[in-house]
């Protein structure tokens, strides 16, 4: 049986129900949901997803939306494993900006503290096929060319 990691979003944490989970073990997957715990810099995605443990044999897929998308993506890529990414945040350290300072989250009602720090150069640009760091291929390694230099 596959088990699908779900990575929730910015501001957000492990709901309960949710149509998405729901639909998911609907079709027969088990479901684990990250819980970064109000943590949602690289270290808190990172060791809520070390947290549950699992095995490396795993059968294993990652799914996530906006920031969760972009860290299923990520995760996915470096251990291998097939990964869906929905409505995902491309360029963190750039769209994260817009939340600086005091924000509530979605899940609790609790409040956490964004700035400047959070946002910048935790992210950094990963370098694609062309060799060059640019956003217009940061999304895709499987593109044979770089858009921006064709």
């Amino acid at each position: 049986m596959m088990t699908v990691m779900y990575f929730h979003g910015f501001a957000s944490g492990p709901q309960g129900p949710s149509p998405k989970t729901d639909l998911l073990r609907e079709l027969g997957y088990d479901v684990a949901l990250i819980a970064t715990y109000g943590d949602y810099r690289p270290a808190g995605y990172r060791a809520a997803f070390a947290r549950l443990g699992l095995e490396p044999t795993v059968p294993l897929a990652l799914m996530g939306t906006s920031l969760g998308g972009f860290w299923a993506r990520r995760l996915g890529q470096e251990l291998g494993r097939p990964w869906i990414a929905m409505n995902p945040a491309i360029q963190p350290s750039q769209s994260l900006r817009r939340y600086l300072g005091i924000q509530t989250r979605f899940d609790t009602g609790g409040t956490f503290t964004w700035t400047t720090a959070d946002c910048g150069g935790m992210w950094r640009r990963s370098r694609w096929r062309c060799g060059r760091t640019c956003r217009a291929c940061s999304f895709s390694r499987r593109m044979t060319q770089c858009s921006t230099t064709g």
